[in-house]
């Protein structure tokens, strides 16, 4: 051990972790602040004992609306379990977030949380429940807590298939942990890791989202076992080995909210809420549309090319009665490798998810995105919203969807709400310029696409929209100049350029910078329509530089390469005619 190791004081709040007695370390200066947890400095308001007491209540009805029995599961902070090796001065409170909790429930609904405080205390004797240089429990710790959440479930009227302990078996093995990292060099302590003969349950489909978001289904032989959807932490994780075995399908969602329809899909007999105790401290909050799918979606980039291509061939591959939500992501994968979501897969989302917002958001998109059935898009665009409002991501969705059925003004308003949800998305102010310069407009959208210039100096389309915006409001000038910074920032873009000609040619100013540009298109441009129309632009740029002459040799080429082109050919006979006149006289 290093003297920093040694050292370190709770003073340091750099270090993430308490040292306590005989190398045991333990966790602090957390988001959850632990320490102060045990200690009663952080404990929870009027309002989050309301909000569990509420939360656990709504669950219980829900779950017994199914048929099924909901129990609530906390793992003990590690500084309670072996609270005898922190340092003196730390004293446990009385009062913890779990106390103030299980006042508010009363002693009747409080009784039935599992809390295997005590019974992991006393298992002290027999083995490490807890690593030193790790928060979570050991293989050891984790088979206590098994053995109390089955004797939880018998007390709720289910009897659950328990390991029988012949088959479970303990090995003493080195671990870092989470705790152990933070040193450096890391420094390591013996765990207790459980091994379990002839395992009857298996993993059948994992999506791979690390932490937040992932979603695990495991398969027993004995199909007879009853069925569970749980939620939960990492705490949670290590129960998995021990819980396979005792249903006939488990699903473990590492997460704190319900998924409502995921639970549906599954018909299970037991939902299972779990908690490490120090997360108690932030109440979850549960809504009736949340769907996991939601945070997959936005997780997918994280993972690796090997882990999103094991995924994708588990998604694709799972058998619906093993994973019954398969098609929402299934649809998240064909729209996160860029493919799009085929008609088939569409009326897959709209059977198996009709209340799931991200369903709806995937429909709308794909309809509008095909330019088919808008009506039919906004529909569903509208489901997002009215499930979720405070989603920008949909009502931005829904914005989309009014701007192709040309109603700028309900596009207005619902992306003014999705920029005012979610102010990040920058390119979201660049969609509300164009929706405002679709309605005429133009100063707000001047204004709006100035602020989004002045952090995307480099955007092409932001620089010519502004110009087109000046050009609307007659400042000639600022419209130039705006149309040379678009044509700057994408030089190979032809249409800046054309813009720029053509405002020299309308206004009949700077004829020389339009000149310029157009010499600078016929670089770029080979179609012999498209070059003529060049020439045609240059021809009026001369015209109105008072030079006739090339003018005329400018419509001559024009002609040339368009000779069925009336309005060239009749351009190129006036200016033939004024030019005799010219000689005339």
């Amino acid at each position: 051990m290093t003297d920093d190791f040694t050292s370190t004081s709770r003073a340091d709040k750099s270090k993430k972790y308490l040292l306590g007695k005989d190398g045991w370390i333990f966790l602090d200066h957390d988001s959850n602040r632990v320490i102060d947890q045990i200690t009663g400095r952080h404990i929870l308001d009027q309002k989050g004992i309301e909000a569990w007491r509420k939360l656990i209540l709504e669950r219980d009805a829900y779950v017994s609306s199914l048929g099924a029995q909901h129990l609530v599961f906390v793992a003990p902070n590690k500084e309670l379990v072996y609270s005898e090796q922190l340092p003196d001065w730390v004293e446990i409170a009385d009062t913890r977030p779990l106390h103030q909790i299980m006042t508010a429930l009363g002693p009747r609904r409080a009784s039935k949380i599992v809390y295997p405080l005590e019974a992991i205390r006393a298992g002290k004797s027999k083995g490490l429940t807890y690593p030193k240089t790790d928060t979570h429990w050991s293989g050891f710790g984790a088979y206590i807590g098994y053995q109390e959440f089955c004797r939880g479930l018998s007390q709720n009227g289910i009897e659950p298939l328990q390991i029988e302990p012949s088959r479970i078996s303990f090995e003493e093995v080195p671990y870092v942990g989470d705790l152990g990292i933070k040193f450096e060099p890391a420094v390591s302590a013996p765990t207790l890791s459980a091994r379990i003969d002839n395992a009857a349950g298996k993993l059948s489909f994992d999506n791979r989202i690390p932490n937040r978001g992932r979603i695990r289904v495991f398969t027993n032989k004995d199909t007879t076992l009853p069925r569970c959807v749980m939620f939960g932490d990492s705490f949670g994780g290590n129960l998995l080995p021990f819980l396979k075995e005792s249903f006939s399908t488990l699903v473990y969602i590492y997460g704190k909210s319900f998924d409502r329809e995921l639970i549906e899909a599954y018909k299970p007999d037991v939902v299972l809420s779990e908690f490490v105790e120090r997360f108690l401290i932030d109440p979850p909050v549960d809504t009736p549309h949340f769907s996991y799918a939601s945070v997959v979606r936005s997780k997918m980039k994280l993972l690796s090319r090997d882990d999103l291509a094991e995924a994708t061939k588990q998604t694709l591959q799972v058998p619906l009665e093993v994973f019954p939500v398969r098609p929402i992501y299934e649809a998240l994968i064909s729209t996160h490798s860029g493919k799009s979501v085929s008609a088939a897969l569409i009326e897959q989302l709209k059977k198996h998810h009709p209340d799931n917002p991200e369903a709806h958001h995937l429909i709308s998109a794909e309809l509008s995105r095909l330019g088919e059935r808008l009506d039919d898009a906004k529909v569903y665009a509208e489901r997002a919203v009215a499930a979720e409002p405070w989603n920008a991501r949909a009502r931005h969705q829904l914005a989309l969807t009014l701007m192709r059925l040309e109603q700028p003004e309900k596009a207005e308003e619902q992306l003014r709400k999705a920029i005012e949800l979610d102010s990040n998305v920058d390119w979201w102010n660049y969609q509300l310029a164009q929706v405002l310069f679709r309605q005429q407009k133009h100063a707000e959208s001047v204004e709006i696409m100035r602020d989004y210039l002045s952090r995307r100096p480099d955007s092409a389309d932001a620089w010519q929209l502004l110009g087109r915006c000046h050009e609307a409001l007659d400042n000639i000038e600022e419209a130039a100049e705006a149309f040379v910074r678009a044509s700057d920032a994408k030089p190979e873009w032809t249409w800046p350029l054309l813009k720029l000609a053509n405002l020299r040619v309308h206004t009949k100013t700077n004829p020389e910078q339009g000149l310029v540009a157009t010499d600078r298109l016929l670089e770029t441009l080979f179609h012999a329509r498209q070059r003529a129309e060049i020439y045609m632009l240059r021809s009026q740029l001369h015209e109105v530089n008072g030079d006739r002459v090339k003018a005329t040799e400018a419509a001559m080429r024009g002609t040339e390469l368009a000779p069925d082109w009336d309005w060239a050919v009749k351009t190129l006979d006036r200016l033939s005619t004024q030019k005799v006149a010219a000689r005339s006289s």
